[in-house]
């Protein structure tokens, strides 16, 4: 992992091809989601697998142990007989020219005459591929400076992507020369993004945005978007010609990081004009409990026939079995259901809008 690093390994293709996004979102927070907090644990399970280390809390679930042994396996093959390094540091400072800057390298194996950076992309999103993969790539030149002090002059490095859920494995090797001639490159780059003034050196693309924190407020992504919309798409018709996947990519980015902003500004109760927040659907109804429904319903001497298909029925099935007001009333007091969530939509939409509870409800509450 990164931290906080302006030019972290991990947005390298960003701030590589976009260096005034360094800028730009310099005031925005970091935040964390269900998805990261995932990966993470993926990666924290694979780093005592590969440590041969005993986990203290094993992972939540059988999933994760079987697609991180497939890449823990796969490691450990390639790293038979060589040095292994696990989440190892690696100071890229010297290409970056940030103090402090590193990242983490998932895992490094140490050959006679090469070295490989193997990571893991624990996520079902996008296939990645390590073919001039920017994040390995940067992690390869700070890996050159360590690993060359211990076993001199490395000829090349290999890099290797796992995404055992997507089962994909994608491998590149690249030689020194034209490693540092990237490393130049990450240089010039970097010294760039680090004196940009915002709003200057804005390059949008369809991958460059996709992760940008800043994409709802880009001014440049809003013009890109703006041109599409008025150029490209104004020239359609129903046979053609189309816009390219790279527009469209654009446009669904912007369109979708907009709404999101949105969304976060109503649920933190900050008028937006022309949208609210309402109440949404509530779950779908299930038991908290099928064993003690199960006995319930064999005290109410309710059928089988009446009561299960090939297992218990469903809360809306059961419902409909034909059993009396009085036994239905006892038995839906076993039915949970998960709070509906807050949907944003028109102002004019006739539910009424979700409020922000007053302290004094708050103390009704305690």
């Amino acid at each position: 992992m990164s931290g906080h690093a302006k030019l972290a390994p991990s947005a390298a293709h960003r701030w590589l091809t976009c260096p005034g996004s360094v800028a730009l979102i310099a005031d925005i927070p970091n935040t964390s989601s269900a998805y990261a907090e995932e990966g993470t644990k993926a990666h924290t399970y694979a780093a005592w697998l590969l440590n041969g280390a005993k986990p203290p809390v094993p992972p939540a679930d059988e999933e994760m142990i079987s697609y991180v042994s497939v890449y823990t396996g796969a490691v450990r093959r390639a790293a038979e007989g060589k040095l292994l390094m696990v989440e190892a540091p690696i100071d890229i400072s010297m290409w970056t020219g940030e103090d402090g800057g590193k990242g983490t390298a998932d895992a490094v194996i140490v050959g006679s005459d090469y070295i490989e950076i193997h990571d893991l992309k624990y996520g079902m999103g996008h296939i990645v591929n390590a073919e001039h993969n920017e994040q390995l790539m940067v992690y390869a030149l700070g890996a050159l400076d360590l690993v060359e002090t211990l076993v001199g002059e490395v000829k090349e490095i290999k890099l290797v992507i796992h995404q055992p859920r997507r089962d994909h494995l994608s491998e590149w090797t690249i030689s020194r020369q034209d490693l540092l001639k990237f490393g130049h490159i990450v240089q010039e780059t970097a010294q760039y993004a680090l004196i940009c003034n915002a709003g200057d050196g804005l390059y949008p693309s369809d991958k460059a945005c996709l992760w940008c924190p800043a994409k709802a407020t880009c001014p440049a992504l809003r013009m890109e978007v703006e041109a599409a919309v008025f150029q490209d798409f104004e020239k359609m018709s129903p046979s053609g010609p189309y816009p390219t996947p790279n527009i469209l990519g654009l446009v669904e980015t912007w369109l979708t990081a907009v709404r999101q902003a949105i969304f976060e500004k109503l649920q933190a109760f900050e008028p937006v004009p022309g949208w609210k927040l309402v109440k949404g659907r509530e779950g779908n109804r299930k038991w908290k409990d099928e064993a003690e429904v199960e006995d319930l319903l064999k005290s109410l001497r309710v059928t089988k026939g009446d009561s299960h298909s090939l297992s218990l029925k469903s809360p809306a099935q059961l419902e409909k079995a034909g059993l009396s007001t009085k036994k239905w009333a006892q038995v839906a007091e076993h039915i949970t259901r998960s709070e509906a969530k807050p949907v944003m939509v028109e102002e004019s939409d006739p539910r009424p809008a979700i409020e922000q509870a007053t302290v004094e409800e708050f103390d009704l509450i305690g």
